[in-house]
């Protein structure tokens, strides 16, 4: 999303992952869309983040942080999924507003993508049409990006509670990736909520914190965007609308 660096955001002690542009369905406003657990305590009515300045982070690329603007709402259930809305106030110091997403160089043997600081995002995906195995790739603020395998639809607890996800096999990804996008044949799928290794309990999804190796898993857990879009009732900034 960034065209300086995969960006990730922060306010206070919380960091996630810079998601997709979306637009609202009422009248065009301009949000950045991340995970909705992100989200610390009531935003709704007023209490914990709703007010508080979020910025973004990018200093691999030397162009240091940038204010964002406030988290507006949020939404972290079974029913809607996993997102939230932070709205873009501060347009300046980074791409706001344009259909792209920051693809970096995968470090993971055998899953070599190619950088490119502007991946346009053409449509949103759908995933029924998504099959066993298939490919898609995460871009997160924390370990870049990497791509998976689709293992298929489940219900997990994540942070403590139930989600219908989309599970991907050998995508890595750490705390503080969550909210990143899910990519893939110029479409934007979902966003990254969480991550296990060897059972199906998701050992992180909250943000926040120095990233190590000890906080990195193989298996990467998704939220469509359908759902927490139209919760939020927003729309994704593409290129045929932006």
């Amino acid at each position: 999303m960034f065209r300086s660096s995969c960006a990730t955001i922060f306010c206070h002690e919380a960091t996630c992952s810079a998601g997709f542009q979306v637009r609202s369905r009422e009248d065009n406003t301009l949000y950045l869309l991340t995970a909705g657990h992100c989200a610390r305590n009531d935003v709704e009515n007023g209490t914990g983040d709703r007010g508080r300045p979020w910025f973004t982070h990018m200093p691999r690329n030397g162009y240091g942080s940038h204010w964002i603007g406030t988290w507006w709402r949020s939404v972290n259930n079974l029913d809607d999924g996993d997102g939230g809305i932070i709205t873009v106030v501060n347009q300046s110091g980074w791409a706001a507003g344009f259909p792209i997403v920051y693809v970096h160089n995968s470090s993971s043997p055998g899953k070599d993508t190619t950088l490119n600081e502007s991946f346009a995002i053409a449509s949103e995906g759908n995933w029924s049409t998504l099959d066993t195995n298939d490919w898609l790739c995460k871009t997160g603020g924390v370990d870049w990006t990497d791509c998976g395998r689709y293992d298929g639809p489940d219900i997990l607890a994540v942070g403590g509670v139930l989600h219908a996800v989309g599970v991907f096999d050998t995508m890595r990804s750490c705390q503080g990736d969550s909210g990143g996008p899910i990519l893939g044949s110029s479409r934007g799928w979902g966003l990254l909520v969480g991550g296990f290794d060897l059972t199906d309990t998701v050992i992180w999804s909250s943000s926040g914190g120095i990233v190590d190796e000890s906080q990195c898993v193989r298996h990467t857990v998704v939220t469509t965007l359908e759902r927490p879009m139209d919760a939020l009732n927003v729309r994704l900034v593409t290129v045929n609308n932006p």
